[in-house]
């Protein structure tokens, strides 16, 4: 919303919205609720009359959205200076000459981090009590949640790496990144492990 009333456009195109929405709801729904139940003797039985939603889930859930939405503001108006040696406008076109423009890497910079942001989020996702900071606990158990996050992660990797032939790039709106960016974009993912831990 803020990048379409900011600079008029918004910088994942349609494949990439679809792919968000798998990751995120989906994929996302289906590795996080095969994971096995707690096997802590001290969990008791939830009620009916119970919310759905914890406070503790409300806070993580508004706490990390705060912080991908900074990021994701920081590299769309400030990212061309970040990874590029001359600034572009901002309303520059895509392709010139059929070639992906510095305003397309950065768009895929944008689709990346962002896509890396919530794979790594759901390894927080396992663990939601403040007491608990191993969220790697009991991960042998849940081979469906780990082949799930791989293949979400392979696939994500594909969209960046098809970006560097004229046809990926067409058909799925991403361009081919320089190392230091695909390096930024996982450190960058990663990052919310961290935050998280602050959060708690």
């Amino acid at each position: 919303m803020l990048s379409g009333a900011t600079l008029g456009y918004i910088p994942l195109d349609i494949i990439q919205l679809l792919w968000t929405n798998l990751v995120m709801d989906i994929l996302g729904a289906l590795a996080l609720g095969t994971e096995p139940p707690a096997s802590d003797s001290t969990t008791k039985r939830i009620s009916r009359k119970e919310a759905i939603i914890l406070p503790t889930m409300w806070r993580n859930i508004i706490l990390m959205s705060i912080y991908q939405i900074i990021v994701m503001v920081v590299l769309m108006f400030f990212g061309q200076f970040m990874f590029f040696e001359k600034s572009f406008d901002l309303y520059m076109p895509l392709r010139k000459e059929g070639q992906p423009t510095d305003r397309l890497v950065l768009n895929t910079i944008l689709f990346y981090t962002f896509i890396l942001m919530n794979l790594f989020n759901q390894f927080n996702c396992r663990v939601l009590e403040d007491h608990k900071y191993n969220i790697l606990s009991g991960i042998y158990k849940s081979y469906i949640f780990v082949l799930v996050l791989a293949f979400e992660f392979f696939l994500s990797w594909g969209m960046t790496w098809i970006g560097g032939t004229s046809l990926g790039s067409a058909l799925i709106g991403t361009a081919p990144m320089k190392w230091n960016m695909h390096l930024y974009c996982w450190l960058q993912g990663a990052s919310v492990l961290l935050i998280q831990l602050i959060i708690k």
